[in-house]
């Protein structure tokens, strides 16, 4: 390689290049064969991509799914807390205003869990 370029296809003695601007030189040779493995190989890639959103999608989820639960069950707890609290400093002698509150809270915690499980969208 007189001039040092290397040759446009390596498996060609550089004596038995083609002149410049041959169809040879313009882009790699791909038959059907080759096209065909390519588009299994890309196929291959979409479905391994759909896969790996699909179980990043369900891990997300599970998580949420998780920590719904840890929230109900904290509140749950909390609820319980604070009613052991009144019962343990009134005994059966709550304040007729904490016995409202607790009725009306109850209440609108009722109608609120009603109005918002009749409006979701998968029922």
């Amino acid at each position: 390689m007189p001039d040092g370029k290397l040759p446009s296809n390596p498996y060609r003695p550089p004596e038995a290049q083609l002149p410049s601007g041959t169809p040879e030189e313009e882009g790699p040779v791909m038959t059907d064969g080759m096209l065909a493995h390519r588009r299994e190989i890309d196929r291959k890639k979409r479905e391994w991509k759909r896969e790996q959103e699909f179980l990043r999608e369900e891990s997300s989820e599970g998580w949420t799914r998780v920590w719904k639960t840890v929230a109900v069950v904290l509140v749950v707890i909390g609820l319980a807390y604070l009613y052991w609290r009144m019962q343990s400093a009134y005994q059966d002698r709550w304040p007729m205003g904490y016995v409202w509150l607790v009725m009306v809270v109850a209440l609108g915690a009722g109608i609120t869990w009603l109005l918002w499980f009749t409006s979701k969208s998968d029922l």
